[in-house]
């Protein structure tokens, strides 16, 4: 089970951390180049909205679904081989929706400097059995917070 950490950013805004541990790691693959060589932004993306997605569902407890991505960049090229990581960072609450910004790192030997590749803000809908929205309420454990 995840453990979070909640800080008070504002007035109806929290920024959860997951324990310094990514929600997501994926190998960039070889299939998944341009015609730059470089990995294709929609591979990249489509991890983001996985890591997200997967906190979304642990703290809604149940079903979500996407229903926007904001604010997409790709601050560097990702080449096949890297090895990503996703985290994840809760930034806004609604009543059925969560806004949760994920950010993509790569870890370059030999110095094992992390480097950020992209960021962008996706939207979870919490749903019921007839995926409908449904009310949300967070009760989140307060642990250490611990910065990466």
């Amino acid at each position: 089970m995840n453990k979070f950490t909640t800080l008070q950013l504002s007035k109806g805004y929290n920024k959860i951390i997951n324990q310094c541990e990514p929600m997501l790691r994926s190998i960039a693959m070889q299939k998944n180049i341009t015609p730059s060589g470089t990995i294709s932004g929609g591979w990249l993306m489509s991890k983001m909205d996985m890591a997200g997605g997967i906190m979304a569902w642990d703290i809604t407890k149940g079903p979500i679904y996407t229903i926007a991505c904001n604010n997409l960049l790709f601050h560097k090229t990702v080449m096949p081989g890297e090895l990503v990581s996703f985290y994840s960072y809760l930034v806004k609450t609604n009543n059925t929706s969560l806004d949760i910004l994920v950010e993509g790192k790569i870890r370059q030997p030999p110095s094992n400097e992390e480097f950020r590749v992209t960021t962008g803000t996706f939207i979870y809908v919490a749903i019921d059995e007839n995926n409908k929205p449904r009310k949300i309420s967070i009760d989140l454990e307060r642990t250490d917070c611990c910065h990466h």
